[in-house]
C-alpha cells in the first residue's frame, strides 16, 4: 500500500532557521510526513549544504544573522533557478514575503507557524513541482509524436491547441470549446482536466439529458422530493466536486436550467431538489457547442450573462478539412487501432485510397474518418486497403469528390450497380444521422424524405438510431 511516508521518503527538505525551537518543531512535523530533513542555522552553511545535497525544497526564515533569507534565496536561485523555496516571515512583515515571491520563491508562511499551514504549503509546492514535470514531459511528447493523449495532429492549429491546453490546465477558469460536430470537443475537455491538478478527482460529462430529468441529474434530490424519489441521490455537480463538469452542447440546455446554472457558477453552491441544505462545491466548468451562441443570444435562446461566465477561455477546434495534413497521421492511428481490435494485419493503404481520403471534405470530421477507417479495416480482403475496399465503403455527401479518384479503377467491376447504389444510400443516411446525433425528424428533413421512409431504410440497412447519439465514450478515440 502506498502511504504518504513512501511517497515523500525520497524528498529531501533543507530547513534554514536560527531559532532552534522552531527548527525542532518543523523537523519533527515534516519527518512524520515522511520527508528527509536537513537543517542549518545560517545562510553560508545552507549554501554549502545545498551544493552538496541538492535538496528538493528549501524552507528559510527571513530574519537571520550574517545572511538574511532574501539574500539566501537570491544565491540559491542563481545556483538552480528551479529550486522551490518557502519563505518564513514574521506576522506583519508580509512585504518581505512579497519581495521573495518576486525573486522566484514558491510560497511563504508567517510566524507563529501553523502546523496545518506548514504541511499544506509543503504539499502544494511538491504537487506543483510534479505538475510542471508532467507538463514538460507532455511538451516533449508533443514535439516527438504530434499527439496529446488521444488528440493527434501536427498542423500548426493543433500545436497551438496543445500549448493552450497545457497552459490553462493548471488554472480554474471556465472554458468554452466551439467547433463542428465530430472535431473532438470532449477529448479537449478531458485533456484539460487530466493535464492539471484536478485529474485526481472526477471528470463528469453531461450530454443529451431530457429536460424532464435534467435538474434532478445535475443537482440531485432528497428522499421524497417527488413521486418515485425513494432515496436521496447526489447530482452531477456534487459528484464532480474538486474535479471538472463538462457540458456537451451547452446550447441545448433550456433557459430555466440556464438560470440555475448561472447561479451555481456565481455562488459555487446549490441545494438538492426538495432539500434546504446548501452544498458548497469547487468545480471547474467546461462547456462545448457546435452552435452559434451569440446568434442564440440575439434570438433570446441563450442567456448573455451565462455566455460570458462560460466564455472566460475560448477554444475553437479546427475542422478536419482545415488541417488535412493530419489525415495520414490519423489514418495510421486508426488502422493500427482497428487492425488490432479485429485481429487483422493491415499494413498499408494504396496511394489511390490515401489520395481519396485526403481529397474528401469530411463533413463529419475526425469521428467520420474514424468510422470509415474502421469499416475499411473490417472489410479489407488483403493486408492492403485498396480502391475496391473503398468502393464498398463509399464516402457520399453533396461535397464528395471520391468518385473522381476511383472512377478508373478496374476493381469497380467487382461490384454491381445495385450494391454500389445501396452502399452509397446507406453511407449517406449514416452521415446525416451522425451530423444530427440520431435525431430522426431533423435527419429526415435533411434527406428530404418522411420519417417513415427514413425508418424503413434504416431497418433495411440495419442502421440503429442509438449508434448516433452523443454519449460519454463517443469522443474517446480521436
Amino acid at each position: 500500500m502506498i502511504t504518504k511516508d513512501t511517497m515523500n521518503r525520497n524528498r529531501k527538505i533543507l530547513i534554514v532557521e536560527d531559532d532552534r525551537q522552531v527548527t525542532k518543531m518543523m523537523k519533527l512535523l515534516l519527518s512524520k510526513e515522511g520527508y528527509d530533513i536537513d537543517t542549518s542555522t545560517n545562510g553560508h552553511d545552507a549554501i554549502e549544504m545545498f551544493n552538496n545535497e541538492r535538496p528538493d525544497l528549501v524552507i528559510t526564515d527571513v530574519k537571520m544573522p550574517m545572511m538574511n533569507g532574501l539574500d539566501l534565496a537570491r544565491r540559491l536561485l542563481a545556483i538552480s533557478k528551479d529550486v522551490p523555496i518557502i519563505i518564513v516571515t514574521a506576522f506583519g512583515t508580509v512585504k518581505d514575503a512579497v519581495e521573495a515571491i518576486k525573486l522566484g520563491a514558491s510560497n511563504y508562511i508567517t510566524k507563529p507557524i501553523s502546523t496545518q499551514e506548514l504541511k499544506l504549503t509543503v504539499k502544494n509546492v511538491f504537487e506543483k513541482q510534479e505538475l510542471v514535470t508532467e507538463l514538460n514531459t507532455l511538451r516533449k511528447e508533443l514535439k516527438k509524436n504530434y499527439r496529446l493523449g488521444d488528440i493527434i495532429g501536427k498542423h500548426h492549429h493543433m500545436q497551438e491547441l496543445y500549448d493552450l491546453i497545457l497552459t490553462i490546465s493548471s488554472t480554474n477558469s471556465n472554458v468554452l470549446i466551439t467547433g463542428e460536430t465530430g472535431t473532438g470537443k470532449e477529448l479537449v475537455a478531458r485533456s484539460i482536466h487530466f493535464s492539471g491538478p484536478r485529474q485526481k478527482n472526477h471528470f463528469v460529462p453531461i450530454a443529451a439529458l431530457p429536460e424532464s430529468i435534467l435538474e434532478s441529474e445535475l443537482f440531485g434530490y432528497e428522499k421524497g422530493a417527488f413521486t418515485g424519489a425513494i432515496k436521496c441521490k447526489i447530482g452531477k455537480f456534487e459528484f464532480a466536486n474538486g474535479g471538472t463538469i463538462f457540458f456537451d452542447e451547452i446550447g441545448d440546455i433550456p433557459l430555466t436550467t440556464q438560470v440555475k446554472l448561472l447561479r451555481i457558477i456565481q455562488e459555487r453552491k446549490f441545494e438538492r431538489l426538495g432539500g434546504n441544505e446548501t452544498i458548497s462545491i469547487d468545480v471547474r466548468i467546461i462547456a462545448a457547442t457546435h452552435k452559434d451562441l451569440e446568434k442564440m443570444i440575439e434570438e433570446g435562446k441563450f442567456r448573455e450573462d451565462l455566455y460570458y461566465r462560460l466564455n472566460v477561455i475560448p477554444i475553437k477546434i479546427p475542422s478536419l478539412r482545415e488541417r488535412k495534413e493530419d489525415i495520414p497521421l490519423l489514418i495510421e492511428h486508426f488502422v493500427k487501432k482497428y487492425s488490432m481490435a479485429n485481429d487483422k494485419k493491415i499494413k498499408t493503404l494504396s496511394q489511390d485510397v490515401l489520395n481519396a481520403l485526403i481529397s474528401y471534405d469530411w463533413p463529419g470530421n475526425v469521428r467520420e474518418l474514424q468510422n470509415i477507417i474502421e469499416r475499411l479495416v473490417v472489410m479489407a480482403r488483403n493486408d492492403e486497403i485498396t480502391t475496391g475496399d473503398l468502393i464498398k465503403t463509399p464516402l457520399v455527401t453533396p461535397n464528395s469528390n471520391i468518385n473522381t479518384v476511383v472512377n478508373d479503377s478496374n476493381e469497380m467491376l467487382d461490384i454491381d450497380l445495385k450494391e454500389f447504389t445501396d452502399n452509397c444510400e446507406k453511407e449517406y443516411i449514416k452521415t446525416i444521422l451522425t451530423k444530427n446525433k440520431g435525431r430522426i425528424e431533423t435527419s429526415a428533413e435533411c434527406l428530404k424524405v418522411g420519417t417513415k421512409t427514413l425508418y424503413r431504410k434504416m431497418k433495411k440497412y440495419n442502421i440503429k438510431k442509438d449508434d448516433f447519439r452523443e454519449s460519454e465514450g463517443l469522443h474517446k478515440n480521436i
